[in-house]
C-alpha cells in the first residue's frame, strides 16, 4: 500500500487519526517538491545504503526506497512503526528500527558505507550529528533539513556572526553546504521557524591535522565562551592559560594580539593549540 497512493499528508493522518506529537518534535512536510530535491541532493543510487532518521508517515522514505539500494529507518515511535509498515509495504528494501537513535548501539550499520538523510527534530539536531560522528561509522554524507538557523552555524564562516565553536567542530569533520532553504508553511503543523537542508560531506582527509584533538576543541569551545571578549580573555578565565602566552602565540600565527575567536580559521586554531598546548 504505496503512501503516494494517497493525495497528501492530510489524507494518511486522517486515514491513521493521527496527529503530530510535540514531545517528538514532529513535523509533516507536505511538498513533494522538496522530498525530491532532498533525495537529488543526497546523490542516491542503487548502490547507496541510506539511513533514515525519525521517516514518520513515510513520504521521504519512499522516495528513498525508489532510489537506493537499501533504506534503513529509525522510527521512535512505535504508532508511526505501525503506519510505516502499512503504507511501505511494497517496498522490501526497507528495514525499520523501532529504537531512539541516541540509544541504540549502531552495530547493524558497522560495516556499510551509508549516506545519512534525516528532517531532524530541532531540539536533538546536534545530540545526533555528534552521535553519528563519535560512532566513526563509514558515512558518506549526510543530507539533513534542520533549523535554518542551525545549518547557518554549521557552515559559518569566519568573521561572521553565525560563526562559532559548533561550526568549527563540524567543518573539522565535513565539508557543509547549505542546498535550500525550506519554508515553515510547507509543514503540518506550522513550525515557529524556517528550515534548510544542508548537506555535510565527509572529509578524507581531514582539512587540518590536530596531534591532541581533546586539547583542540577545548581551546575552540574556551575561545568562543564569550563572543564580545578577546580570544586571550576567553582562554585565560575559562582554562586560566596565561594572557601573555595567548598574545605570543596569536602573534606567531599572523594575528592580532586583541583578536576575537571569529576571526581564526580552523587551521588557526590547529596552529594556536599546538603553541599553547599545556604539559601533562
Amino acid at each position: 500500500m504505496s503512501i503516494g497512493k494517497y493525495n497528501n499528508t492530510r489524507d494518511i493522518l486522517n486515514k491513521y487519526n493521527i496527529s503530530a506529537k510535540k514531545k517528538y518534535g514532529q513535523n509533516f512536510l507536505v511538498d513533494q517538491n522538496i522530498l525530491q530535491k532532498i533525495v537529488d541532493g543526497a546523490e542516491i543510487d542503487r548502490d547507496t545504503i541510506v539511513v533514515e532518521i525519525g521517516p514518520g508517515l513515510g513520504s521521504l522514505t519512499e522516495y528513498l526506497c525508489k532510489k537506493a539500494k537499501e533504506c534503513i529507518a529509525y522510527e521512535i515511535e512505535s504508532e508511526m512503526v505501525r503506519v510505516l509498515e502499512d503504507t511501505m509495504s511494497d517496498y522490501d528494501n526497507l528495514t525499520i528500527i523501532n529504537k531512539d537513535i541516541l540509544k541504540d548501539d549502531l552495530k547493524s550499520l558497522e560495516g556499510k558505507e551509508i549516506v545519512v538523510v534525516a528532517n531532524l527534530p530541532y531540539y536533538i539536531t546536534t545530540p545526533i550529528l555528534f552521535k553519528l560522528l563519535e560512532s566513526k561509522l563509514n558515512i558518506k554524507r549526510f543530507v539533513l533539513m534542520m533549523q535554518k538557523e542551525v545549518a547557518q552555524r554549521l557552515s559559518g564562516n569566519i568573521n561572521t556572526k553565525e560563526y562559532n565553536a559548533l561550526s568549527i567542530t563540524i567543518q573539522y569533520h565535513l565539508h557543509p553546504r547549505i542546498l535550500f532553504n525550506v519554508s515553515r508553511e510547507v509543514f503540518i503543523p506550522r513550525p515557529n521557524v524556517d528550515s534548510a537542508v544542508i548537506s555535510l560531506e565527509r572529509l578524507d582527509p581531514k582539512k587540518v591535522d590536530v596531534d591532541d584533538e581533546k586539547w583542540f576543541f577545548t581551546i575552540v569551545k574556551s575561545s568562543f565562551k564569550q563572543r564580545r571578549k578577546t580570544l586571550a580573555n576567553n582562554l585565560n578565565a575559562t582554562i586560566g592559560i596565561d594572557k601573555v602566552i595567548i598574545n605570543e602565540a596569536l602573534i606567531e600565527i599572523g594575528k592580532k594580539e586583541n583578536s576575537r575567536a571569529e576571526s581564526l580559521t580552523i587551521e588557526d586554531f590547529a596552529k594556536l593549540s599546538k603553541i599553547i598546548k599545556k604539559d601533562d
